[in-house]
């Protein structure tokens, strides 16, 4: 394909370790498939790089989309309003951009969800089935396209020409902590530290918003701000055995390394990652005692060399996953 335009649509600019790191899998997929063509990303700040579209400007905005051949919503969970309704809607409007200006629209290993309330899941339902072609990253994405014969699932980007450690890690006692900001962390908190106080453990920042969460622990716990970039990104230290996580693509980012993990969570993208790989979860929606997740938290550190044959079991299947074309 000569000269084809793409217009990536993504949360990047605010320092999200599993943002950037997508923006740089997206960048890397579409230059794999498609060499002789052109890529512009919507970013949180404004550049003086043609290649960057200043999310806050209509104008610049518009004019990406008019002269794009394809709209890219490059993976992530673009479409979701845990964090706003307003954040859903803004991202709701690519998809009529590009029906107004008649450009194809790609999902690249979006996540979907999730959806609160009925207008925004009909709101969903409608938009969704506008998308013209690509991949989602899982099954509860997928369920929002049915009879889309153009829409497949895919695991995460974050695994396209990606290399799986052969680690030697689980020899080490450490455990690596991420945590995020969240209306139910304050209660179970002191459970998580219980269950980790005994063994050597590290706090690993995905997002700058997150530091908050690692102050409800109370304790003087070594913080490794996490930070992408694309030549030498940063990623677990050799103590760190196995890892309890809030984030997503610290989960991802285990299963490079085949690190076990045990996801803490209310959004179904997470739960439905540990259950496919095999992993312990802690599902938020649920009511958890204090003494259930200490001892889940114990258990699933005493059983962490079985979880990473449990991952293990899995990594040839995501190998050949991204090894196809649209």
């Amino acid at each position: 394909m000569i000269n084809h335009r793409f217009f990536v649509i993504g949360y990047y600019g605010y320092q999200n370790y599993g943002d950037e790191w997508i923006r740089h899998k997206t960048s890397q997929w579409i230059h794999h498939y498609y060499p002789n063509s052109t890529t512009t990303f919507l970013t949180a700040k404004r550049s003086s790089d043609p290649k960057d579209i200043y999310r806050w400007s209509p104008i610049a905005i518009i004019k990406a989309c008019f002269q794009c051949n394809t709209i890219v919503f490059g993976g992530g969970s673009l479409l979701q309003n845990s964090t706003s309704n307003r954040s859903l809607l803004y991202y709701l409007l690519f998809i009529l951009l590009g029906l107004i200006f008649k450009k194809k629209l790609l999902f690249l290993a979006q996540g979907i969800g999730p959806i609160h309330g009925r207008f925004f899941t009909w709101l969903v339902t409608k938009c969704s089935q506008r998308i013209h072609y690509g991949f989602v990253r899982d099954s509860y994405s997928l369920s929002w396209f049915k009879n889309h014969k153009s829409i497949s699932k895919k695991h995460d980007l974050a695994f396209f020409k990606e290399s799986f450690s052969s680690t030697d890690q689980l020899r080490s006692a450490g455990i690596g902590l991420v945590l995020k900001n969240d209306p139910q962390l304050h209660p179970i908190i002191s459970a998580i530290y219980a269950a980790i106080s005994a063994f050597p453990s590290k706090g690993y920042v995905f997002n700058p918003s997150d530091t908050y969460a690692y102050s409800l622990l109370n304790t003087k716990m070594t913080i490794h701000k996490m930070i992408f970039n694309s030549k030498q990104p940063s990623t677990f230290s050799s103590s760190t055995a196995c890892l309890i996580s809030m984030r997503y693509h610290a989960c991802i980012l285990a299963i490079i390394h085949q690190l076990p993990f045990l996801c803490i969570s209310r959004d179904p993208k997470l739960i439905h990652l540990a259950q496919e790989f095999n992993q312990p979860f802690i599902d938020l929606n649920q009511p958890n005692s204090i003494s259930t997740i200490t001892t889940l938290c114990s258990d699933f550190y005493n059983q962490r060399h079985s979880y990473q044959k449990a991952i293990q079991t899995q990594i040839s299947s995501i190998s050949s996953d991204w090894s196809t074309e649209l």
